[in-house]
């Protein structure tokens, strides 16, 4: 394999195929140019693929609506569960994310010593306190809920820590409450699939690698070694055992992140840096998702347009930074708004001609009609950009 590095171009023929897009292929394939040849576009289109490529006009299209006229109500309320004691920072980032993703109110619970030190120190945060001083307790499940009769979706599990009293009232929550959930991090340490699956609301789960091992019973480097297969195990878990006609995605995280349906159809996101690899850029992505979910969005729209944005943010927070090794997290929450910016021109006219390929994805064609591709191919109408047919 050592052989392989350093190719610039790979070239495939049709479609793209989804070894060349994950890790570790697409390490060694370098750019993917996608060639045609003589198979008819309908007898590509009946074979129903199993996943999808996710581009900029598409998340353009995912993004819940902004209209002028609308009010902080009409934005939605985030309820975030997060932050036991020491772990402060990680309730603040998926708070503020919540906000920088567009949700028009956000609340924090969490329990009293932790709201004693941020309250005020993020005023567009409501940072309410719980019983128990440190960590999450089982009597914390009765107010939380009456907090979340109040809002529109809960975001739950940065820094939640792992007490036993969180787990009781992780259960006790989740059979009492029926509104849009994402759940992340210690959200799903604490829980197994069976009882996610029996929630009766709208649900995102938001795992790394090692989260997905604990929740599908292996390890790490088997997720790894079958990324597709472990995430549609997971979303199909969840549906089988299910509420009947719940909403639901699994998210598996990495550097080529996935996101999955009940169905297992697969959502590949080409957007990613190893900027992302550090500390708090998850809990930014749980607050984000929870935002496009408070605004209306479905839970495979809002995660698949989530990870598309978060990965973008990363980018550009090492171009501004001037390298990925010094991205923090928060600099990734101060970049949503200019990744927004960029999704957003796909569908304004403000983005150069062919910007919405993927990146490192080159789309030949032999249509004469066919527009030149900034990267010096030919393809399709950039407004219909559709890799997998």
């Amino acid at each position: 394999m050592r052989a392989l590095e350093g190719f610039e171009v790979t070239v495939t023929f049709c479609r793209p195929k989804l070894g060349l897009l994950l890790e570790q292929g697409a390490g060694f394939a370098g750019r993917v140019a996608v060639a045609p040849i003589p198979i008819p576009h309908e007898a590509v289109r009946r074979q129903k693929a199993g996943a999808s490529l996710l581009t900029g006009p598409e998340v353009a299209r995912l993004l819940p609506p902004r209209p002028a006229a609308g009010h902080k109500g009409a934005f939605g309320h985030v309820l975030v569960i997060a932050g036991a004691a020491g772990y402060e920072g990680a309730a603040a980032l998926a708070s503020l994310a919540a906000l920088r993703g567009g949700a028009g109110r956000v609340t924090l619970a969490c329990p009293g010593r932790v709201a004693a030190a941020l309250a005020g120190r993020f005023p567009e945060v409501m940072v309410r306190a719980l019983p128990g001083e440190d960590a999450f307790t089982e009597d914390a499940a009765p107010p939380v809920a009456e907090l979340a009769a109040g809002a529109d979706v809960l975001c739950i599990g940065p820094g939640l820590g792992r007490r036993p009293g969180t787990g009781a009232m992780l259960r006790r929550l989740l059979s009492i409450v029926e509104r849009p959930l994402l759940l992340d991090a210690d959200g799903l340490n604490l829980l197994d699939l069976t009882t996610l699956a029996g929630y009766a609301g709208p649900l995102v789960l938001t795992p790394h690698p090692g989260e997905m091992a604990r929740l599908l019973g292996t390890s790490a480097d088997a997720v790894q070694a079958d990324r597709p297969g472990r995430v549609r195990a997971a979303a199909r878990t969840v549906r089988d055992a299910g509420a009947p006609g719940a909403a639901r995605a699994c998210v598996l995280k990495g550097a080529r992140t996935l996101v999955a349906d009940a169905d297992g159809h697969l959502r590949l996101n080409p957007t990613r840096s190893s900027a992302l690899a550090t500390a708090g850029t998850g809990d930014v992505l749980s607050g984000l998702i929870a935002a496009l979910l408070a605004q209306g969005a479905g839970p495979v729209a809002a995660a698949s347009a989530g990870v598309y944005v978060h990965g973008l943010a990363g980018e550009i927070a090492a171009a501004e930074r001037g390298s990925e090794r010094a991205v923090v997290a928060g600099d990734v929450l101060d970049c949503l708004g200019r990744a927004f910016m960029r999704v957003e021109g796909e569908t304004s006219g403000r983005r150069p001609r062919g910007h919405s390929a993927p990146p490192g994805l080159i789309w030949l064609t032999r249509d004469p009609s066919a527009g030149e591709d900034s990267r010096g191919g030919v393809r399709n109408n950039p407004g219909e950009y559709d890799p997998w047919g």
